[in-house]
């Protein structure tokens, strides 16, 4: 079986590509061969591109070649991540039999968050070109520019969203995903529900004496909801630590707060690591303060294969991995104070949480294991009698 797997970026940026990373060791695995297909690379590669057996950068002056490369390789099946290509996508889509999956909310967000810029309110709207503007005022982040901002192209926006639609198969990690692109107006006849793979060793990780060690993991930027965290972290009545891992364009804002709420001596900004593993050891608790609604929330199923139990606000798919009170803490109002009498709950009944970490490792090692996934894999290839 040859695949090509296509992505925006080459290289680790988050848990997207993680996910990538993943699936492609599996299927190598599994005895497929792979070829990798991105739009730019970025530093942090490490082994990323060492499951591919060869890796191709595409723009709308080489598609013709690469559609044509691709031919003479005999793939049979792309699998797609993120494009912001419509040329490059349409040529793959119409070539080739195609599985997008849907990270997150950029193809039916103009603004990509999902909520309202000024009163940062989750929205519930389907996209739509007029509603859209005004939400967005046509301009997005852009750091690469010298303002900070690019301009929205909305025509350009939708025509994107549409081209995505138009693959053979499109895989989310979450029922709350589904009810999204159902929503958007998605063909559902052709969407599948897919959990992520997560492999769990054989013995779960032993009980450790509980000392308010917390930890989040992810992106610094505004809807990973950090600050959010900061300020719980001043309302907290017991003694405590938090080591945030993690890079991004809220590094400094977040650095600033814990200075002007006098907390460097408890929060440490550690950056950028490539492995994690350490800080998951030290962990009690991972916490996952998102104000943004979360497509899924890998870092959760990742706490949960360290027997690591998780705090995190109740946005997007996370209910649907944090189950109340079973493997963690789900946060009903998104606000510091509800923040702050969570982590006071656990602190006051740390016995807790041997249970919890148990459940989250045995919830993990039951729903995303790499048989699961394959299941699903080929259920769909034979619904589309594509040879497995």
């Amino acid at each position: 079986m040859k695949a090509l797997i296509y992505h925006t970026i080459h290289g680790y940026v988050g848990g997207i590509e993680r996910y990538i990373h993943k699936v492609g060791t599996l299927l190598k695995k599994e005895g497929w061969i792979l070829y990798g297909l991105f739009e730019e690379k970025v530093e942090n590669s490490g082994d990323f591109g060492d499951i591919y057996t060869e890796v191709y950068f595409g723009n709308e002056n080489n598609t013709q070649l690469l559609v044509d490369t691709f031919y003479a390789l005999e793939i049979d099946v792309v699998f797609i991540h993120k494009s912001n290509n419509i040329t490059l996508l349409s040529a793959i889509n119409k070539n080739f039999f195609t599985i997008m999956t849907i990270h997150d909310h950029d193809y039916y967000c103009f603004r990509k968050h999902k909520y309202f810029p000024i009163r940062r309110i989750n929205c519930p709207l389907p996209m739509n070109k007029m509603y859209c503007t005004l939400c967005s005022l046509c301009v997005e982040k852009n750091p690469a520019k010298k303002l900070g901002f690019s301009l929205i192209n909305g025509k350009e926006k939708i025509e994107l969203s549409d081209e995505v639609k138009d693959a053979d198969a499109t895989i989310v990690l979450s029922k709350y995903m589904m009810r999204n692109l159902d929503l958007n107006k998605w063909n559902m006849d052709r969407v599948y529900r897919i959990y992520p793979i997560h492999q769990v060793t054989d013995e779960q990780a032993p009980k450790k004496a509980y000392q308010a060690n917390y930890l989040f993991v992810g992106q610094l930027i505004k809807g990973k909801g950090v600050d959010i965290l900061i300020e719980a972290c001043r309302k907290l009545k017991h003694d405590f630590t938090l080591k945030i891992v993690g890079q991004g364009n809220d590094y400094d804002n977040i650095n600033n707060l814990i200075r002007l709420y006098g907390l460097s001596k408890k929060i440490e900004m550690v950056g950028w690591v490539d492995n994690v593993d350490d800080y998951y050891a030290q962990a009690d608790l991972v916490i996952v303060p998102s104000r943004w609604q979360e497509p899924f929330g890998l870092i959760g199923i990742e706490a949960f294969s360290r027997s690591v139990p998780v705090v995190g606000f109740d946005v997007g798919g996370i209910s649907e991995w944090l189950h109340h009170k079973e493997n963690g803490y789900l946060v009903k109002k998104k606000n510091p104070e509800s923040l702050a009498e969570a982590l006071e709950y656990v602190h006051n009944n740390p016995d807790i949480l041997d249970k919890w970490g148990k459940n989250g490792y045995a919830y993990v090692k039951q729903n995303y294991c790499e048989k699961c996934f394959l299941k699903a894999i080929k259920i769909i290839l034979q619904k589309a009698k594509v040879k497995f």
